[in-house]
């Protein structure tokens, strides 16, 4: 954040390029999330706001709080998240599951990291990141790559959602189809594979 290092967990804001907030703390097994879709529902908060402010007032305790029911073990959940309320140390807690909150005007990333010890004490990684939320002006956009492609549900011809069939989900055959040159690259293979439109219908 403005170009320092966050290594402990906090809540960090930044009111450089129209604001950035970073919300992160370490969580119990029990609170860790698997991959969440991004919702385009009417009456999600995505729509009819101009313009997102952030979340500058919202306690870090209500991002854990407010989304207990969706966690891998609910109850042991709510119950660990309680008494981080009641002994306010969530940001003092220890451990190897960690969330993430990332938070801009145009969009909101939400973040899930674990780091395993295998056998042998090899250090492994895992990551998950999905975005959470986005203003109406980068609603409006045509995605391309893999967020156009998944940004809407696919079915099969029987109504059934298309969870993890690779062939049928993504145009890209190859995860080198959605490679770019580097760090701020923008063109890839599968650029043009395929896209979607904003709210289309089911089908």
């Amino acid at each position: 954040v403005d170009g320092k290092p966050t290594p402990s967990p906090g809540d960090y804001y930044s009111s450089a390029n129209g604001g950035l907030r970073v919300v992160a703390y370490n969580v119990d097994g029990a609170c860790s999330r698997k991959w969440f879709d991004f919702v385009e529902a009417e009456g999600n908060d995505l729509f009819g706001r101009p313009a997102r402010l952030l979340s500058g007032n919202k306690p870090p305790i209500d991002y854990l709080v407010e989304d207990w029911e969706t966690m891998v073990n609910p109850v042991a959940c709510n119950e660990w998240a309680q008494d981080r309320v009641q002994y306010d140390d969530l940001f003092l807690q220890r451990g190897r599951w960690s969330t993430i909150h990332i938070e801009t005007p145009l969009v909101t990333f939400h973040v899930e990291y674990r780091q395993n010890i295998a056998s042998g004490n090899c250090l492994s990684h895992n990551v998950d990141a999905w975005m959470a939320e986005t203003s109406s002006e980068l609603s409006s956009e045509t995605w391309k790559g893999i967020l156009g492609e998944t940004r809407r549900p696919k079915y099969y011809k029987n109504g059934e959602q298309i969870l993890g069939d690779r062939a049928l989900i993504l145009s890209g055959k190859e995860d080198s189809d959605y490679e770019v040159s580097g760090t701020f690259g923008s063109d890839f293979a599968a650029m043009d594979y395929g896209s979607w439109g904003w709210l289309g219908s089911r089908g």
